[in-house]
């Protein structure tokens, strides 16, 4: 895992930054043992729980499991089907997971969860809690990112691997029409025909609150979720012992490394904080944050940052969570003493 500076910071400045916080979030920060209820979903978790060398078994697992499950290619229309790449890997190595521009005054990248397979694919692994109305844009310039940066230079075309984008989202995907697919699944087709142009781009969102516990056994039963997808999915949707319960029906050796993973997570301070950051972001992503950026207002920005300058956010949070510059600030600031 890449370094992370709400992760890997000193002592003292820990102990600043944890100064700076509520004293409830003070308390909650110090405590050792694991919350009765909590979000497995945060940024700080899933990133601890597969981005960090040594967890490359939990990761193999997540992404075998959620790729294992039907997405539609058994449907078979008048024009056929659209099939799906019979996904089994045997291990996998994390890589980094910066990404600096491809060309001067484009986007850079920072994946959540990068890897290599053993068959020399690459997949990526995203968690989105907040929604997004550009949510496909976004992958596919995720996908495209890493597309670019890990077939080197110099390779012919007959041996570039496929990229794999995998997108946990903690709400229902926009669609123009409704589906029963848990798991769901973008790929190039011809138009024309509807059969699949190439295997070389799969991206697959998959959808945390679609399913209740009582569906997913008529699910398993049609075929459409495997044991594998649905005991990943209602591990990470649930902050109650049914996760473990879907775990432990699935592997008892992934479920006791996961537990040991999520204790070691609550009993580092470092890790509890980064944990109430990244809520802290979610919370304020999933109000003023999002209408300011989407409809472009400066005003609902403004008042965004006021309100988190004057309930004491630090500027790394405020930065964060509004997508704005350190000059900009400043000058929010010098608005809000005025």
């Amino acid at each position: 895992m890449g370094k992370d500076t709400k992760r890997d910071m000193g002592k003292e400045e820990l102990e600043a930054k944890v100064k700076k916080l509520s004293p409830e979030e003070q308390a909650f920060v110090k405590r050792k043992d694991v919350p009765k209820r909590f979000n497995r979903t945060s940024d700080a978790i899933f990133k601890y729980y597969f981005g960090k060398e040594g967890n490359e078994e939990l990761l193999l697992s997540l992404i075998n499991g959620l790729l294992s499950a039907n997405t539609g290619e058994d449907k078979d229309f008048w024009w056929g089907k659209v099939p799906k790449p019979n996904y089994k890997f045997t291990s996998v190595e994390l890589l980094g997971t910066e990404s600096a521009p491809l060309a001067d005054g484009t986007k850079g990248i920072r994946f959540d969860v990068v890897a290599k397979t053993n068959d020399g694919q690459h997949v990526n692994v995203e968690i989105q809690n907040c929604k997004q109305s550009y949510l496909v844009k976004r992958s596919l310039f995720y996908w495209a990112n890493m597309f670019v940066k890990f077939n080197e230079q110099g390779k012919p075309y007959t041996d570039i691997k496929p990229a794999i984008a995998i997108w946990v989202c903690n709400h229902i995907l926009d669609s123009p029409r409704e589906s029963e697919y848990v798991i769901r699944a973008v790929t190039p087709v011809f138009r024309d025909q509807h059969v699949a142009a190439s295997d070389a781009m799969d991206i697959y969102f998959v959808q945390l609150p679609k399913m209740k516990l009582s569906d997913y056994k008529a699910l398993r039963e049609r075929g459409i979720m495997t044991l594998e997808a649905e005991s990943w999915t209602r591990f990470l949707a649930s902050d109650s012992s049914d996760g473990w319960e879907a775990m432990n029906a699935m592997s008892p050796e992934i479920a006791r490394k996961l537990q040991q993973q999520e204790k070691e997570f609550w009993s580092d301070e470092a890790q509890r904080y980064a944990y109430i950051v990244a809520d802290d972001q979610e919370r304020v992503r999933l109000t003023d944050r999002e209408i300011a950026l989407e409809e472009g207002r400066e005003e609902k920005k403004m008042e965004t940052v006021f309100r988190m300058l004057a309930a004491k956010f630090t500027d790394e949070q405020i930065l964060v969570a509004n997508n704005i510059t350190q000059e900009q600030l400043d000058k929010y600031k010098s608005e809000y003493k005025k």
